[in-house]
């Protein structure tokens, strides 16, 4: 694993792979605030934990597995590894992971910020930032739901959906931010950190260290129509380069790599929490 904060690598099991202990744990306030809104004497200050951890994750592990026992039977016969029929739940679990990471709530904090800044004074943007701050995890909560069903939507019905194998031999990473997205400007792919104002034209998440789900809008890439739901070959180190360079820069600390070798990666500028630069320097 490495750490593009402290600038580090680590074996895996030296530090949590999430990016922030007690990241749904909700404080004080945002307990009273329910309270009072719901009119209940108690509540669980695990209670976002538990309801993605009981109720949500079950949702993505299971499109996961359905897609991986897909792949495993039908890979080498060009059928459809993707059902019609799944592309919902799984365009969910895809949108859920998309928003309910820390990078998005770190982008999602400063955009406020910023933008109350335009209109108030320092000491007012301290007052309602603080306060805003004090209720994030509620804040967040509300936006993975209401913006995870209307992404699902489009993704399901928008979107060419093909899993890309990996036959290079070089594992894809993955990250605390697992779902990375770029726009298309006139031709070029621009990487998307947090949420641009136009729409995404790319998405895509490693399913395994050989396998990635990329979502292409439909009306951008027609070319690939013929692979819809389907498998298709990667056999370029560069592709695989494009990808995993994209998951240092959309991450917000962690990058994983099965094989532990972060030469791909080794050198290259990048963006931090803070939206300043650093560069990776591996040893």
């Amino acid at each position: 694993m490495y750490d593009k904060i402290q600038n580090k690598t680590y074996n895996p099991g030296l530090m949590g792979v999430s990016s922030e202990n007690f990241f749904y744990t909700l404080s004080e306030k945002e307990i009273n605030d329910i309270k009072k809104e719901l009119l209940q004497d108690e509540i669980n200050p695990n209670f976002v934990d538990d309801l993605f951890t009981y109720e949500i994750e079950p949702v993505f592990n299971n499109s996961l597995e359905k897609l991986l026992n897909s792949y495993s039977k039908l890979k080498n016969e060009n059928e459809y590894v993707l059902l019609e029929s799944d592309l919902s739940q799984l365009a969910f679990s895809l949108a859920f992971q998309y928003y309910r990471t820390k990078s998005f709530r770190n982008g999602m904090q400063q955009d406020f910020k910023s933008f109350i800044s335009r209109a108030l004074n320092a000491e007012s943007v301290a007052e309602i930032g603080g306060f805003f701050d004090e209720r994030i995890v509620l804040e967040h909560s509300k936006k993975i739901f209401s913006k995870s069903y209307v992404l699902a939507e489009k993704l399901a019905n928008d979107y060419i959906w093909i899993l890309m194998e990996n036959n290079t031999g070089i594992p894809f990473y993955t990250s605390d931010t697992p779902v990375v997205a770029w726009v298309l400007d006139d031709g070029e792919f621009l990487q998307a950190i947090h949420e641009p104002p136009n729409e995404i034209d790319q998405y895509a998440i490693p399913r395994t260290d050989k396998l990635l789900l990329v979502l292409a809008k439909r009306e951008e890439f027609l070319t690939e129509i013929l692979n819809h739901r389907k498998v298709k070959s990667i056999k370029k180190v560069e592709e695989i380069e494009f990808y995993n360079v994209a998951q240092l820069h959309a991450c917000f600390r962690q990058v994983f790599c099965i094989s532990k070798d972060f030469a791909m990666i080794n050198g290259l500028d990048t963006i931090l929490p803070d939206r300043t630069a650093g560069k990776v320097k591996i040893n």
